[in-house]
C-alpha cells in the first residue's frame, strides 16, 4: 500500500471458515476516505463479484485501545472489528 501514505495499518484476518475481513488503521476521516476512494479500493471492487460470495461490507470501527510494538502475527490473535468483511 505504498501509494496510501495514509493507510497507517491494514490485517488480513479470519473471523470464521468461510469469513475474512480486512481491517485498516487511519490516523483521520482524510485518510479513510482517501482509502475507500483510491485505486486499491477500485481493484479489489472490481474483483468482488468474481472472489466473494456476497458483495463485501464495508464498516466504520473506532479503536478504543491499542498496542502494536513487536506485535507478530499468530494463529489465534482475536480482534473485535468488523471491516470490510467479506465471506467465500
Amino acid at each position: 500500500m505504498q501509494q496510501e501514505p495514509a493507510t497507517s495499518s491494514w490485517f488480513g484476518i479470519r473471523l470464521g471458515p468461510t469469513t475474512f475481513g480486512i481491517f485498516d488503521t487511519f490516523p483521520d476521516e482524510a485518510g479513510r476516505q482517501a482509502h475507500l476512494s483510491g485505486e486499491v479500493a477500485k481493484a479489489l471492487m472490481s474483483k468482488a463479484p468474481d472472489l466473494l460470495a456476497a458483495p463485501p461490507s464495508i464498516e466504520k470501527a473506532e479503536i478504543l485501545a491499542a498496542k502494536t510494538t513487536g506485535w507478530r502475527p499468530q494463529s489465534n490473535v482475536g480482534l473485535n472489528a468488523r471491516c470490510g468483511v467479506f465471506g467465500i
